[in-house]
């Protein structure tokens, strides 16, 4: 009787093989988590909204610490070209905080707690992406570890072992760890969604993984986004921060050579215009067509349809698996000499060194100084030639003497060419 084999991990290589590599094991992880359902999604925005409220409420609770954070918060909003910035509400809790301080009776502390709660409802519907309380939270945690050179809130720190500052702090941390803590499960339930979308870009200019992660950040993107209250899915309003997110990665990071995001957008355009005109009429489109399909001009269509996409070669990469040389030794070299003027520049010095031995002693000196021939003075880095009166000073002669001397050696020299048949 034949022994049956028991072992599950034996049935299923390929799986085995697949959960072996980091994306497999990815893949494995996403599955294991349960998709949520309309009322758990709803439910879930209810509560980031919540804890969004509760985080802003935390930062505003301290009151020495609220005319420095509203003061950064003036600037930053400002710098962003922010249009609907709670001027009103931000000098209301600046005050209510200053008269707090000042007299701590029940209905300072009333109208302060107001005012806390009116700004921090107005920031946590303009803070979606925690932009600003995470500035905030960073310098406070700042404050509390004494690095003092990073911080931008223009307050008075408190003393060491202060206790309301301390409670303050695990206030904000609480807060904070409760708002992520509801992100990240959002989050978590929707890896799948964007592993799907990724596999549609996955055409070989990034990595599966790459794409999924820069997805990722779409999907957190969403997540701070997403209302709940309109009564969509998120599934489809998620969709198109993980495409956008996937579209600019590609545009910025798919090619070794970037393209600028409008170019990439414009061929898109173009692409998809292309493919419904051939699927449409069988044919080819025109310039004027696709013009009048994407709205681009015809000077920008026939700029977009001559640019070259394909991939980048290195030119280290081997040509071919028999030959380990790259495409950089193959090319040639425009500044080098050709070969052939090499050698024959080498053939005509051999000839010239030879018929210099038939050459005098002060015939072969004076050619040497004179035009460099021989290589000139030995141990000189570079040669400076002398003057007739400069030779006829070195060896004694006049000026005409060594312009006689020189003419005799450039016959001698020439006759010996000719004779060699080399002019």
């Amino acid at each position: 009787m034949a022994r049956t084999n028991n072992n599950p991990t034996s049935t299923r290589p390929s799986t085995q093989r697949k959960s072996e590599t980091p994306l497999g094991a990815y893949l494995g992880d996403v599955s294991k988590v349960d998709v949520l359902t309309p009322e758990q999604e709803q439910s879930l925005a209810a509560e980031i909204a919540e804890r969004r409220l509760s985080c802003w409420k935390a930062l505003l609770s301290y009151p020495p610490f609220v005319a420095g954070i509203v003061s950064v918060l003036q600037a930053a909003l400002a710098e962003d070209n922010q249009e609907n910035i709670p001027t009103e509400e931000l000098e209301q809790i600046n005050t209510c905080s200053r008269a707090y301080r000042d007299r701590e009776t029940k209905a300072n502390r009333e109208a302060y707690h107001a005012a806390q709660q009116a700004l921090a409802a107005v920031l946590a519907d303009l803070d979606l992406d925690g932009k600003y309380a995470d500035m905030v939270a960073a310098d406070l945690e700042a404050i509390d570890a004494n690095r003092r050179a990073c911080v931008t809130l223009p307050v008075t720190y408190p003393p060491r072992g202060s206790q309301p500052f301390a409670r303050y702090i695990q206030r904000v941390r609480a807060a904070n760890q409760a708002l992520r803590y509801s992100k990240n499960k959002f989050v978590k339930a929707n890896l799948r969604l964007v592993v799907t979308i990724a596999r549609r870009f996955d055409h070989g200019l990034m990595p599966l993984q790459d794409l999924v992660q820069e997805g990722n950040l779409g999907l957190m993107k969403a997540v701070d986004r997403f209302d709940g209250r309109r009564g969509y899915r998120f599934s489809t309003y998620a969709t198109w921060w993980i495409r956008h997110a996937i579209n600019r990665a590609l545009a910025n990071k798919g090619r070794t050579v970037r393209l600028p995001a409008h170019v990439s957008a414009d061929l898109q355009r173009l692409r998809r215009a292309t493919r419904e005109i051939e699927a449409k009429t069988g044919e080819k489109p025109t310039i004027p067509q696709l013009s009048k399909e994407t709205g681009l001009s015809k000077v920008r269509v026939r700029k977009l349809s001559k640019l070259t996409l394909d991939g980048t070669v290195s030119l280290d990469a081997p040509s071919s698996d028999d030959d380990g040389r790259g495409m950089l030794d193959r090319l040639e070299d425009g500044t080098a000499p050709e070969v052939a003027d090499v050698l024959e520049l080498e053939t005509l010095s051999d000839h010239l060194y030879d018929s210099l031995i038939s050459l005098q002693p002060i015939e072969l000196d004076i050619l040497r100084r004179r035009y460099g021939i021989d290589g000139g003075d030995v141990g000189e880095s570079e040669f400076e030639p002398m003057t007739l009166r400069q030779l006829g000073e070195r060896h004694s002669l006049s000026r005409e003497r060594i312009r006689q001397l020189q003419e005799r050696a450039l016959i001698k020299l020439r006759r010996e060419f000719a004779r060699r048949e080399l002019v």
